[in-house]
């Protein structure tokens, strides 16, 4: 018996069993079947849903199906978004001070014994990184 080589192991897909095979059949004959339901334009939510469900078995160039299946035209792409959130509230503080100037750096100096109620946010994007696929 003679060895396989590891490129036939790449390139040859697999054999289907009969009963992967008989599944296969069976989820193209009710793609067409919702086919004709979506060109008829009667078809129930169930039935859109099934397709869905369905979407492994249909061929990648069939966007008659693919639309309705909810499958994204081109694949989407993972990413990592670094969010800085900025948060403003406000605090009247009162301080005894000499001038203006020394009244706000104390006030600011003492500004993290305080709690503060939130009135405003803001968001903000710190950098994206591609998540690499495996």
């Amino acid at each position: 018996m003679a060895k396989k080589k590891i490129s036939d192991k790449l390139t040859r897909p697999k054999k289907l069993t009969k009963e992967e095979s008989l599944t296969i059949k069976q989820a193209k004959k009710r793609l067409e079947e919702l086919r004709k339901e979506l060109r008829k334009e009667c078809i129930s939510y169930g039935e859109l849903a099934e397709l869905q469900s369905l979407a492994k078995y249909i061929d990648p160039s069939d966007v008659e199906l693919l639309e309705p299946a909810g499958v994204p035209e081109f694949p989407l792409k993972k990413y990592i978004v670094s969010v800085c959130r900025i948060g403003y509230s406000f605090r009247d503080i009162e301080v005894e001070a000499e001038d203006m100037i020394e009244a706000e750096r104390i006030a600011l100096d003492e500004a993290g014994g305080y709690e503060f109620s939130e009135k405003d946010a803001n968001y903000e994007s710190n950098g994206v990184t591609l998540v690499e696929e495996k």
